[in-house]
Order: C-alpha cells, then structure tokens, then sequence
C-alpha cells in the first residue's frame, strides 16, 4: 500500500497500490474539492453528520447527510436551493462539492462537471479541482454509465485478499477484481486494446502521493458494455496504465482491469460466500434508514462504522485492500492497547514512484465489532501514515474474508456480515 491513502480534508488526488502475496492492486481515489472557508460549513463526514442531524436541522446539513448516505433525491431537494439563494457562500461551495463527488461516485459525470463548473464560476481557481475537471470533462464527453440489473449471480473468488469476478466486457470473457476503495476503474493498456476500447489521451496529470510524491500522465477510455452475472452497465470510465506498471505486470491476460464504485453501485447489492465461488447481485434491496446505515460515503470513499472496546472507530471500507491497517489516530486513540499488545515491526511501502520502509507496530489482535458481528484479527497492523486522518485506518480482506458471507446493499448504506 501507499503510505498516505486519505486525504479528503487537503483535499488532495491520491493514489494508492496494496501488495498481497502475489498480486498487486491498485486502487485509484480522485479527493479533489473547492476551497472551503472555515465558516458557514459543516465538518465531520456522514456518521457525524448524522449525529449532529439527530439534535438540529437546517437545509445544509439536511442535504450533505443525504449525499454521504447516497440520497440522491433528498440531496437534490436541499442543495441546489441552498447554492441558489447564495452562491458565493461557503456553505454553497460545500454543497457544490458534495453534489460533484455524489454524481462523480455513480458515474453520471455530466451533472458532477455542471457542479465543478458552477464552483470554478462562483470562486477563486483552485488547483486540485482543476485537476479533477479535467477528469471529469474528458468523461463526460461521453455518455453517462448506465445500469440495468435484476437478481443474478456472477461466478467469482476470493484470492489473495481480492474478489475476482466474472465478467463479460465488450463481449469478451474477463475475471475483474472489486475494489470499493477505488472510484474510478483501472485496465491495462493491452486489456484495452484486446476489448476494442479507444483510449483518449488527456491533458493532465495526476499527483501520487506514496513512496516518492511524484506526478504522472494518465489517459482515459470508455468500455461501451460491462456485463456481469445478467446486470448490464453501459459506457463505464476507465483510466489507462501500462502493462509494465504495477499492478497489472503480474496478472494474466482478461485479468487486467480493476472496477470501482460505480460499477459497484451500479449492481445495486452484491453477497459474497468467499467459499461458494459465487457472487449474488442485484437482489432487493432494504430501505434506507439513516439510523440504520453503517456505511457512508466521505468524498469518493466509502466508509465503515465499527467499534473496537465498546467505542466507535470509523474505517475506509476497501474490498480491494488484501489487509486490514490501522492508522495514527488509533493509535492516539488506544495508546494502552498500543503498549500491552504491540511490538514493532517494519513495512515496507511499495507505489507506482518507488518503495520505502518505514517502522510500523505489529498487534498481536484486535477485536472489531461490525455489524453486530465480532471480527478477530491475528494479527493486526498499526502503520504511521497518513498522519492527519481523522479515520482509524483501512478495513480489508482479510477481515471481512472471515465471515462466511457478506452482504453489501448499496442502497441501504449497509454491510452485513454472517
């Protein structure tokens, strides 16, 4: 993995590449966003939004607790209004954000550019979502993804800490990894090539923020069909990497690809049985419950509520990471547990700019609580980075790999384990 894989509040484009045993897996996280003064604004992502929702109300809050809970039609009902009545407000630049990363995260790339062009209008240029205009303009050239799914299954497996799907792309047999952590597909330039696929070249770059900080060209392309199981997506974003960079140099051809959250979100509800070499996609989904949900989505990422000791910890909920880590403020958090459970150890830091090895803290276990499950982890890490995550770290594979099935209702924000 990358030694800084969230940052949200720097509002920063970041990178991040996960080692398992013998395969590499790049998940890609556009965190881009305007510049936000410090008043008229609302901090904390959807869990605490939703705490603060519980004790008052007001049109900003209303709307950015709908966009982290993935209310498409609550959002839209307080945040236009909102940008409307006051556009050169903060609170309407982080309503405009909000919006941008909700279409953004379900592939509809039309309406996030009509948001980040509407910020560009309403204030000063602000670099990183230069950045992400750029992206996102190139994509919305195209036509927005598209999906149609009814109740199916999909064969696939869990190897190596990664979920490998069937697929059928362009008409072409495939076996694709899930990658929650990711929000936007990656595939191999020959991958590209063997689907028919036009890679467009694109004119900017992308900031990798691991190993090495470093910057890198990148280039795009739209497959027109993604079938899996009997869902169907149309026009689904990718962004274009060579063969000979990590992680695809050690994968197999029609392995090439990794699929993100809108294609995720596009199934709608998948379960996975990691020893039935089957995934269930697109069966009914539960209302939403806000008080009910324990996933949310912070910018581009989805993320868990568990607890650890009886408190709440808040954790990326990343199906493409193999391992589970745990970051800084855990280790803030739990300084005794640190103390009688820890010994140190060292990671190395493999990324797309180069490899480093930093100290780290090997935990003998750690007992999580999700979803009124309890997940045993023997044993867990505590790494140094990033530093200023207000998260507790990453939740992996090989956690929920324990359960003998999981389910994810996308609609209902909800993970459930058995």
């Amino acid at each position: 993995m990358l030694g800084r894989v969230w940052a949200t509040r720097q509002h920063m484009v970041i990178v991040r590449m996960r080692r398992t045993t013998a395969v590499m897996v790049w998940g890609l996280s556009i965190l881009c966003g305007a510049t936000l003064q410090a008043q008229n604004r609302i901090d904390g992502d959807g869990f605490a939004q939703r705490e603060q929702l519980a004790q008052h109300s007001s049109p900003l809050l209303e709307g950015l607790t709908a966009a982290a809970f993935n209310d498409t039609a609550k959002a839209e009902k307080f945040l236009p209004p909102l940008i409307a009545a006051a556009p050169q407000s903060a609170a309407a630049a982080q309503a405009r954000q909000a919006l941008a990363f909700l279409y953004f995260r379900q592939g509809l790339y039309r309406q996030a550019l009509r948001w980040i062009d509407s910020a560009f209008a309403a204030g000063p240029d602000d670099a990183n979502l230069r950045g992400m205009k750029v992206l996102v303009g190139q994509l919305a050239t195209h036509p927005d993804q598209q999906s149609t799914t009814v109740p199916s299954s999909a064969a696939a497996h869990l190897r190596e800490g990664n979920i490998f799907v069937a697929v059928r792309a362009n008409g072409l047999p495939g076996e694709y990894i899930l990658d929650s952590g990711a929000n936007i597909s990656l595939i191999s330039e020959s991958e590209a090539r063997r689907l028919g696929m036009k890679v467009e070249t694109v004119n900017g770059s992308l900031a990798a923020t691991g190993a090495i900080d470093s910057t890198f060209p990148y280039r795009l392309a739209v497959l027109d069909r993604l079938e899996i199981g009997d869902a169907r997506l149309r026009n689904v974003g990718f962004m274009v990497v060579s063969d000979d960079q990590q992680p695809f140099v050690e994968m197999l051809e029609g392995q090439r690809a990794i699929l993100s959250i809108p294609v995720l979100l596009g199934l709608r509800t998948m379960r996975l049985r990691p020893g039935s070499e089957q995934l269930d996609i697109g069966f009914a989904s539960q209302p939403l419950q806000y008080d009910q949900a324990n996933l949310c989505f912070e910018g581009a990422l989805p993320l868990l509520l568990a607890s650890f000791q009886g408190k709440a910890i808040r954790l990326v909920f990343d199906t493409g990471s193999a391992r589970t880590d745990f970051w800084p403020k855990f280790g803030t958090n739990y300084p005794d547990y640190i103390a009688s459970h820890g010994h140190k150890g060292s990671r190395q830091v493999r990324g797309v700019d180069g490899s480093k090895q930093f100290d780290s803290v090997i935990l003998d276990e750690v007992s999580l609580e999700i979803a009124g499950r309890t997940v045993l982890l023997r044993p867990a890490h505590v790494i140094p980075e990033p530093k200023d995550s207000p998260l507790h770290g990453r939740l992996g594979m090989d956690a929920l790999g324990l359960a003998k099935s999981l389910t994810i209702d996308w609609s209902a924000m909800r993970l459930t384990l058995e």
